[in-house]
């Protein structure tokens, strides 16, 4: 047969330490709360510093009053870029000798050759002096390297037609 239950009375609730025990155990245990770092002088300071600083002697490093700001002048409208002063040419000729000794356009050019990437202004840059360099060229009668080859290869096709004998192919 089985037991009867009873009822046992115990305790409801959680057990409770003395008030001395209980802040013995505070006393021991270091803080939980976190500790904060002082950035900076407190709210209002520069106000204070200014009133109760007194100037001595009355110069102009002790009449300063930090609570004033800057007197520097600020330019509210922005400063127009000087313009730089392109070089003026007497004769196309010179224009076009300062052309072909430009130390930039040459470095450019050879990036180009190379393959590698330039950026939009130094392209636009290219394509000035080249076109300059051409009108430059047309102005003062020079034919570019690659006009004269092109028609000395047809000239010396058209001789060399013209010169050979063809009789040779006959039968």
């Amino acid at each position: 047969m089985a037991k009867k239950k009873t009822r046992k009375v115990g305790l409801i609730g959680v057990r409770k330490l003395p008030k001395e025990e209980l802040e013995k155990l505070r006393k021991s245990q270091p803080s939980n709360e976190r500790v904060k770092k002082h950035k900076g002088k407190p709210a209002g300071n520069k106000q204070a510093e200014g009133q109760k600083k007194k100037p001595v002697a009355k110069t102009k490093a002790s009449a300063v009053d930090p609570r004033l700001g800057s007197k520097k002048p600020i330019a509210l409208i922005a400063e127009a870029k000087p313009k730089i002063n392109k070089p003026r040419f007497f004769s196309p000729a010179q224009e076009l000798e300062a052309i072909e000794n430009d130390k930039r356009l040459e470095q450019l050019i050879a990036k180009l050759e190379q393959g590698k990437k330039i950026t939009t202004d130094e392209q636009r840059f290219v394509d000035e002096k080249l076109a300059r360099h051409q009108q430059l060229c047309k102005m003062l009668g020079i034919e570019s390297v690659d006009d004269v080859d092109e028609e000395d290869d047809d000239a010396d096709l058209l001789e060399r037609f013209e010169q050979s004998d063809l009789n040779e192919y006959r039968k």
